[in-house]
């Protein structure tokens, strides 16, 4: 029965992250390449998976991350997070369609805004939730799935919203940055929407304090090329000042004065 064979494909495409076609041609011998599609096409639509090219990826692996939860991350670094978003402050302008990124380094600067008229879209309901303390604030939150470990919003919904819009100033929070891998996150479905953003900005501000430095995760979102400023906690590596200087990527290093 058919209902039967779903079954089994379903089990065998959530038990990894990603499927081939002709790995479940394989195990189903019997069945035409078309009937196959059709089956993932079914799971698709209900959500469970995604198709790409040469088979599809599971949506319970694509939501796992491998983040730390938002309230682990929330009590590190906490000075330097505060440091990098006084920092962050000069690049705020009214009248700009502005958006914040997830991550906790970005809901200390919704924290530190003063009270002025910003247009701010996020799709992190705690940055959210923390702009509410600003009365002037005009805040936007994205629809979709919401990652429990890190409070950020993501899927298919998100992605769609994101492409409507134009951002001129994007403030950007990845898990770790490194020359060969770029700007990188651990949550795949999290790296679609930051892709997005980055295309849909005209000026993006990346805030890293100095544990992000050579750290890599394994979703890239972006490259060095993308960003026009790296706000940190203290001078990177010398190697990465060096790209930075090359693809002209301004570096502001919070509580200095010349950067």
């Amino acid at each position: 029965m058919y209902k039967d064979r779903r079954e089994t494909i379903m089990k065998i495409l959530n038990s990894q992250p990603f499927t081939s076609f002709k790995e479940l041609e394989a195990k189903f011998p019997e069945l035409s390449s078309m009937t196959i599609r059709r089956d993932v096409d079914y799971f698709e639509a209900r959500g469970e998976v995604v198709k790409v090219r040469g088979g599809a990826r599971s949506v319970k692996f694509m939501m796992m991350s491998m983040d730390d939860t938002f309230d682990k991350r929330r009590g590190e670094n906490i000075m330097s997070k505060r440091e990098i978003a006084q920092a962050a402050l000069r690049f705020m302008e009214v009248g700009k369609s502005i958006f914040f990124d997830a991550g906790t380094t970005v809901m200390s600067l919704a924290s530190a805004l003063p009270e002025k008229r910003f247009n701010v879209t996020t799709n992190c309901p705690h940055v959210a939730f923390e702009l509410l303390k600003h009365q002037d604030i005009i805040i936007n939150l994205i629809g979709g799935t919401l990652n429990r470990t890190d409070l950020s919003i993501s899927g298919t919904q998100a992605n769609k919203y994101i492409d409507s819009c134009e951002f001129d100033i994007t403030f950007i929070a990845p898990t770790g940055f490194s020359e060969f891998n770029g700007f990188t996150t651990g949550n795949w479905a999290e790296c679609e929407v930051k892709k997005h953003v980055v295309k849909k900005s005209k000026k993006i501000i990346a805030l890293l304090d100095s544990t992000k430095f050579n750290k890599s995760m394994p979703y890239t979102f972006a490259n060095l090329d993308d960003i026009s400023v790296i706000i940190c906690d203290v001078r990177p590596p010398e190697r990465i000042v060096e790209l930075a200087k090359e693809k002209g990527v301004e570096i502001v290093v919070a509580g200095e004065r010349n950067n």
